[in-house]
């Protein structure tokens, strides 16, 4: 990162400095002080606490002297205190098991918006603000207690004056500005851990926020979700066995949703729908059908599909709702994706590492042979016996471990795919004992490659590849001349980065203070020497008071030096 990027970044930190005050408290309270100091964090001294100094060394000992609770489990108190924000990031980390280990994942599972709504006054103000009316002219009745309440919204149950049952999902006040507050801070410290932290900086943090803060401005911007019901309504039309609600778009706004209320079992209450006569083996079928739909046939797909999310209606139909974050995948992924299931069940180890580089990210070139290795252990351990046995969370948790040990990172939305993946899985076991995902997985599969293959499919590819030709060719002159112009004119500039060099600067940095510190008090005592061999008046006790003084100053200084040398342990 540019010198000027973080200068600006640890401005805006210090904008925010109460904000910025209550993370480090809660961090250094949680016993991650020495994560403060680790990534040398840019915390003025008076908020930094006796705890954190620059020229301590790091050592994992220190953890003794946090609470006696393990660092997982401390680390999500953490993410609860600090608010909506972490729990958010905590939230989507606890589904990234391919980039942290599984016992975060676990704990940070059981974060859960538990937050207390907000008055109903509050709902009038926002409802006037954005829709330009009072609460009463645009519904005939609004439930003043809320259907629910998140850290971001709260849904209210409300009819309008035609008699139509709706749901009014209202954006928290305030978040917007509070969001926006944490994202800053939280990039600042991403970029710290990428610089600072070898063992956490493959994982791309400063990515990770990017995107986090990317879907969370999505989640804030209502009409956004507005969309998305109707793309996917679109993608949907005349489809036996969904159902899609209506939105009502005369009543939205970016922090004011309102659309239809759906009355329908959710597919998370299994004995309300076994009471409710739901053929089971019927809806766990068309659960994972119209997710491998979404994924293979549309590349547009529901983000976040668990049980929860999804509900029953009257004729065994399904009703997605909160369509507040949305996967898509391109066609080149989605036949990435298929080829590489094809390779697994094929045993062409070779290929299927090749493809599963394509949909994975990483800093360094990964060793490719001990990637087949671990590759083909993981199938022998899942896909050499029947598949009817075949446990899908734990093949999906090792294949994460796997990429995790390889320093791969999955790309977000291929991730959130094999997430869903998981739910119908689940879902799908749930409701049949019998369920096997992979023999609904083979048709979509098979479709994908005979689509590929197709003559007009594959001349359709080759044209592409020749206008991509042809675009090179067409910059390529005025490209030449821009670069002999440089050159001529001695202007060609090469940017370079020596890696690890900020270690050996600030290293030397912290040398030279100290060898100038010790030249000034030897200088000091020099002079104050001279000055007292002098008997320059004023005198105290016969002595110079000028050389006394300097005599006293030079001892606390040179003593000062020695303690931080004796400190740091390099003596």
């Amino acid at each position: 990162m540019a010198p000027f990027d973080t200068i600006i970044k640890i401005s805006r930190t210090y904008r925010h400095v109460g904000r910025y005050r209550r993370i480090v408290q809660v961090l250094l309270r949680y016993g991650f002080g020495y994560m403060v100091q680790a990534l040398r964090i840019h915390v003025p001294r008076g908020l930094r606490g006796a705890d954190v100094d620059d020229d301590a060394d790091v050592d994992a000992s220190d953890l003794a002297d946090a609470p006696a609770l393990g660092m997982p489990e401390r680390l999500r108190l953490a993410l609860i205190e600090l608010g909506p924000t972490f729990i958010k990031l905590g939230q989507l980390l606890s589904s990234r098991a391919d980039i942290i280990p599984s016992e975060y994942t676990k704990e940070f599972a059981k974060l859960q918006d538990d937050v207390p709504s907000f008055p109903l006054e509050q709902v009038r103000e926002i409802i006037r603000a954005e829709l330009g009316g009072e609460l009463e002219s645009i519904f005939s009745e609004f439930e003043p207690t809320p259907v629910g309440a998140a850290s971001i919204a709260q849904g209210h149950r409300a009819r309008l004056h035609d008699g139509t049952e709706v749901f009014v999902k209202v954006q928290r006040p305030g978040i917007q500005r509070d969001i926006e507050i944490d994202l800053e801070i939280l990039s600042y410290l991403a970029g710290q851990v990428e610089r600072y932290s070898e063992s956490l900086g493959f994982l791309r943090p400063q990515d990770i926020v990017e995107e986090f803060g990317r879907g969370l401005r999505q989640e804030l911007d209502f009409s956004v979700e507005r969309s998305n019901i109707a793309r996917f309504g679109r993608q949907f039309a005349g489809r036996e066995g969904l159902y899609v609600p209506k939105v009502y778009r005369q009543y939205c706004s970016r922090r004011v949703l309102v659309m239809e209320f759906v009355h329908g079992i959710p597919c998370s209450n299994f004995e309300a729908l076994r009471a409710g006569g739901v053929d089971l083996l019927k809806i766990s079928e068309l659960g994972a059908t119209l997710l491998l739909e979404q994924f293979f046939e549309h590349g547009f797909f529901h983000g976040d599909p668990h049980p929860g999310n999804m509900f029953v209606l009257p004729e065994n139909r399904i009703c997605y709702v909160d369509f507040g974050v949305m996967g898509r995948i391109t066609q080149e992924e989605r036949n990435d994706f298929a080829n590489l299931l094809l390779e697994v069940m094929s045993d062409n180890n070779k290929a299927a590492v090749r493809t599963l580089l394509r949909l994975t990210l990483s800093d360094v070139e990964p060793d490719a042979e001990e990637l087949e290795r671990d590759l083909e252990a993981l199938i022998d351990c899942h896909l050499r016996g029947n598949l009817s046995d075949l446990d899908v969370p734990q093949a999906i948790q090792d294949f994460y471990d796997m990429c995790y040990r390889q320093k791969l990172c999955l790309k977000p939305h291929v991730y959130l795919m094999l997430k869903a993946l998981g739910y119908a899985d689940e879902m799908g076991r749930r409701m049949n004992p019998d369920y096997e995902i992979f023999r609904q997985v083979k048709p979509f599969i098979a479709r994908l490659s005979l689509k590929r293959y197709h003559p007009v499919s594959s001349v359709r590819r080759m044209l592409e590849r020749v206008a991509d030709w042809e675009g090179l060719f067409r910059k390529l002159p005025q490209q030449s001349r821009l670069l002999l112009s440089q050159l001529s004119r001695g202007q060609l500039r090469f940017n370079h980065r020596i890696e690890e060099l900020g270690p050996l600067q600030r290293s030397l940095s912290r040398s030279f203070n100290r060898l100038s510190t010790a030249i000034v008090v030897a200088s000091m005592l020099v002079s104050s020497a001279i000055v007292i061999h002098a008997g320059t008046p004023p005198k105290v006790w016969g002595m110079s008071l000028f050389g006394l003084l300097g005599l006293i100053l030079s001892a606390i200084f040179g003593g000062s030096l020695l303690w931080s040398i004796f400190r740091s342990g390099r003596l």
